[in-house]
């Protein structure tokens, strides 16, 4: 069953170790469900079969900002659980989708919410292991490990038992980091207001 969440990984520095954490989703489901692109255009697009072989769609080092089209155009694939994809040269397909998608970027902010938001999960990377490459390599090498007992192995076994009786995707995440995104998606009187508001 689909999460109906979209996950945004924020850090306005780089080497904190966003993109290993696609690393180990690599491990854990395998590179050939994995997809990364920073390129919305290839899930949205005309010509989106890259959803026919991908099960996690990473929009890596995502420069950018999803704009209110682009935004909606996810809405569908992130909560949908039958959605239409289209190849090159071919008529589309209904697709029966668990996908998952998320997001790593430099940006403070990745795209406009407003406070009902209910499809997107903002969280942001520790600065604490920036540019510690050495700490990333051998976390990663003890990821490649499944054998019992490894660090991977046992996370692959507390996923299986976890009880997600009571999940409810409609339920908003609320957050520091989704309250930041909020206030800075404000525009025109609203921005006024908080300004306002804020200053006092």
């Amino acid at each position: 069953k689909k999460s109906g969440r979209m996950t945004h990984l924020i850090s306005a520095e780089g080497g904190t170790g966003k993109s290993t954490f696609f690393a180990l989703l690599e491990n854990l489901f395998g590179k050939g469900v994995v997809k990364r692109t920073s390129r919305l255009e290839d899930v949205t697009g005309n010509h989106s079969d890259v959803l026919l072989r991908s099960l996690l769609v990473c929009f890596d080092e995502f420069n950018g900002k999803f704009d209110k089209k682009g935004s909606d155009q996810l809405k569908s694939l992130v909560t949908e659980d039958v959605i239409s994809v289209r190849g090159i040269y071919q008529a589309p397909v209904s697709l029966q989708s668990g996908h998952r998608f998320y997001t790593t970027s430099n940006h403070e902010t990745v795209k406009d919410v407003d406070i009902y938001e209910r499809r997107d999960w903002f969280l942001r990377v520790s600065p604490a292991w920036r540019e510690k490459k050495s700490n990333f390599t051998k976390m990663r090498k003890e990821w490649e490990n499944i054998s019992a007992g490894s660090p991977l192995n046992e996370l692959m076994g507390l996923m299986m038992t976890m009880d997600l009786s009571n999940y409810d995707r409609t339920e908003r995440n609320r957050n520091q980091e989704f309250d930041k995104q909020v206030i800075d998606s404000l525009k025109g009187v609203k921005k006024y207001l908080w300004d306002m508001a804020d200053s006092r």
